[in-house]
């Protein structure tokens, strides 16, 4: 029998992501579509860092913007061969760039955002204000609101959701008189060895390094 399987890719943050991550699940989606799975890919915001349009001070061996680009693109290239079709969400790390040249004075014309210029044929950027919505769930990057609680989103949406951007991973339900709803946050695909995440070494909380699975409409959250 035949499943509808969504991957949902946590936060990339290319170019320092996790490739050996990103390789297994491009495997798993080859292997799924080859069974005859019906399949849909989301990655959930903050594809690219743009470390270096962060308001957040640098450190002096910090990559210069054009060379963090530079990686970036090649980053992207790759990364389209391992999955040339999914549909993208833009997280708050997407829109680095756009907010710096916004913050110049650069008149809104003269911006290109990412949806322009990785313009792959497979990747469907989502620009609406609004989640993206497969089946009955919302999928959002999950910076527009806080969300103390992993059902929290679904309570406030009142739907069941999917999102990123805490790098953490969680599955909750909860269950009304009439319905049963679910939040999954799915994790992080970035390296954490790399010098732009080293803000974060001394922290107790480490990243949940995994991704989602929604199998026919039940949510998994598969730890790698």
């Amino acid at each position: 029998m035949k499943s509808k399987i969504i991957f949902v890719l946590g936060d990339v943050h290319l170019p320092w992501c996790d490739w050996t991550a990103l390789e297994h699940i491009a495997e798993e989606i080859k292997i799924a579509k080859k069974r005859g799975d019906e399949v849909e890919v989301v990655q959930i915001g903050d594809l690219f860092d743009q470390r270096a349009w962060s308001r957040f001070p640098k450190e002096g061996d910090a990559e210069n913007a054009q060379l963090e680009w530079d990686q970036a693109e090649a980053a992207a290239d790759r990364l389209n061969d391992l999955i040339p079709e999914m549909k993208i969400i833009f997280g708050n790390h997407d829109e680095r760039i756009a907010k710096k040249a916004t913050e110049g004075l650069v008149p809104r014309q003269l911006i290109r955002s990412l949806d322009e210029y990785f313009c792959f044929d497979g990747w469907e950027w989502h620009t609406s204000d609004h989640p993206l919505e497969i089946d009955g769930i919302a999928f959002i990057h999950g910076d527009t609101f806080p969300i103390p609680r992993p059902i929290a989103a679904a309570l406030r949406l009142g739907q069941s959701v999917v999102y990123g951007h805490t790098h953490q991973g969680a599955l909750a339900y909860v269950t009304t008189h009439n319905r049963r709803m679910f939040s999954l946050n799915v994790g992080w695909l970035g390296d954490e060895k790399c010098a732009a995440f080293q803000y974060a070494r001394g922290s107790p909380h480490k990243c949940f390094k995994g991704y989602g699975l929604i199998i026919d409409n039940v949510p998994n959250l598969v730890p790698l």
